[in-house]
């Protein structure tokens, strides 16, 4: 998601960091669906108990790398400190919004050095 700086804050934050919630929460269910798979088919003797561990496996890895997707994106919207000017909608800067602001003071700043270098 990119962060405009210039114009006001975005109002879809809080459904966004719910949507990756609930993404991180079902594929962490699915880890865990993969695990007791993997120990019912490890501990069970019937005769597809290959089927079972290599249908374990494979949800427990396309599952974990999932949860380790959305929940790096959940890791932009943590709250970094005190409120600032989104606190106007009740809710408090997101790491993504720092970040921009950062970006944007560093290339202003850039800029500024650029035009003392020529004068």
């Amino acid at each position: 998601m990119l962060i405009n700086i210039n114009h006001g804050p975005p109002t879809n934050i809080p459904q966004l960091r719910w949507n990756y919630t609930i993404a991180s929460l079902f594929f962490l269910g699915l880890v865990v669906c993969a695990i007791i798979l993997g120990v019912f088919s490890v501990l069970s003797d019937t005769g597809s108990s290959d089927i079972l561990e290599n249908t374990a496996f494979i949800l427990f890895v396309a599952s974990g790398f999932a949860f380790v997707y959305f929940t790096e994106k959940l890791l932009e919207f943590r709250k970094p400190g005190p409120k600032r000017k989104v606190a106007e909608q009740g809710r408090y800067l997101v790491v993504m919004e720092y970040d921009a602001l950062v970006s944007h003071v560093q290339q202003k700043e850039g800029e500024k050095s650029e035009k003392t270098a020529k004068a």
